[in-house]
């Protein structure tokens, strides 16, 4: 019976619930052994939650494409944030966090699909700014596994001036994650000239992570030297690369999209237009 208090309660059910369930008279035995066994518990407002993540261990090992392309796109758009427990409790809330443009929802979708969670994916209209009606969406997923997990991987609290390259990805799949990491903070350009269309693959990033990729490129033949990192100021900490000509940008891409399944379908349709002139 112990041991299922232990099964119970790291499945989501309160306290409450699980002595309600193993008849037990009071939640008190559940917390008190839960306690000596060193389980972390939760708040009242996390037992309370209305939506859950059933592919809690997504994260735990990048092993698949979907797992480095979604990993990739997390580096680049999404967040992880926590905040110190409530009263009364050990259990510190975590969120990751993924924003985008209304029309690369589809990615939210593959990641709303993979964890396998009943976190909603919501659409907002900017109000304020320069950005005035246009429509993002976003999905928040409330898991200290997931969180912890993605730490592990190497995303970063305060990411945008911390970001290092991941240690943990096969080397097979950093191809997936470069991928997912272009998708959220890249672009496949395509520029008029008098000689026809030009095309060339941007991204944006912190110095590490943007060597991280070129030595990768380099390693695999796609580029033969890197490229000097741009800054709009001297203090920024976020820099700027890109790789010009359409052979180069072909090689790139054919290299980051063969026989791959996961992609922002509205830069894997550049790329697209970039075969049909090549």
């Amino acid at each position: 019976m112990q041991e299922q208090m232990v099964v119970l309660y790291e499945s989501g059910l309160s306290g409450q619930k699980v002595a309600d369930k193993l008849g037990i008279s009071s939640s008190y035995t559940v917390y008190k052994y839960l306690k000596k066994q060193g389980v972390k518990t939760r708040s009242n407002r996390e037992n309370s939650k209305k939506h859950h993540v059933k592919n809690r261990d997504f994260f735990e090992n990048i092993d698949t494409e979907e797992k480095a392309y979604l990993l990739g796109f997390i580096y680049a758009d999404g967040y992880v944030s926590t905040r110190k427990p409530a009263k009364y409790s050990d259990y510190a809330e975590k969120k990751l966090g993924v924003s985008v443009g209304e029309r690369d929802v589809e990615v939210l979708e593959l990641l709303k699909k993979c964890l396998d969670t009943t976190y909603p994916i919501a659409t907002y209209e900017v109000k304020s700014g320069y950005k005035v009606g246009i429509k993002y969406s976003r999905i928040i997923v409330n898991d200290h596994k997931i969180v912890d997990d993605l730490v592990k991987q190497g995303v970063k609290y305060h990411k945008s001036n911390t970001l290092e390259p991941p240690k943990n990805i096969p080397y097979h799949l950093i191809r997936h994650f470069i991928r997912g990491y272009i998708d959220g903070d890249g672009s496949i350009i395509i520029n008029n000239t008098k000689y026809g269309l030009s095309f060339n693959v941007s991204m944006v990033g912190t110095d590490s992570v943007l060597n991280y990729i070129a030595d990768y490129f380099m390693e695999n033949n796609l580029i033969r030297t890197r490229v000097k990192h741009e800054k709009r100021h001297d203090y920024d900490i976020v820099s700027s690369c890109r790789w010009g000509g359409n052979i180069q940008a072909k090689k790139i891409l054919d290299h980051l999209y063969n026989n791959s399944h996961c992609y922002l379908t509205r830069k894997h349709d550049r790329y697209l237009k970039l075969c049909e002139i090549m």
